[in-house]
């Protein structure tokens, strides 16, 4: 289950796990969508409402006890609709962990973005002597 920032979206399709989304605030809708109408890996609780921040405790429940046991349910089971997300979700992570292993995408781009700040760095220090 996940309020559906980023980081933990990535974390748990890298980690090949289906999501059930719980979204509060800020962009959170905006990647609970992503998830759900691209990604197609995720069960929604179902909040529509967005918390205004610093009025959490106002709001009252938004989600039943009822409605988690039924998503938690649903996911948990055997559906051709449930066994079609794990598999785009273990498609995923595949392609994530090729991303970061070593000659990867992000492997790459991580080792250039510090070879560049060392060049900077490197750069400064030459110019203040």
């Amino acid at each position: 289950m996940t309020h559906c920032g980023w980081n933990s979206l990535l974390e748990s399709v890298t980690a090949g796990v289906p999501l059930i989304t719980w979204p509060l605030f800020a962009e959170q809708f905006y990647n609970e969508n992503f998830v759900l109408n691209r990604l197609g890996v995720r069960a929604g609780i179902g909040v529509k409402t967005r918390l205004a921040w610093g009025e959490e405790e106002n709001i009252g429940v938004l989600v039943t006890r009822d409605r988690v046991e039924e998503v938690v349910t649903r996911l948990m089971g055997e559906s051709e609709a449930v066994q079609g997300m794990r598999n785009r979700v273990s498609a995923l992570s595949k392609m994530a962990m090729a991303a970061i292993s070593k000659g990867g995408s992000s492997y790459v781009n991580m080792g250039l973005l510090i070879e560049d700040l060392l060049n900077l760095r490197r750069d400064r220090l030459s110019k203040r002597v």
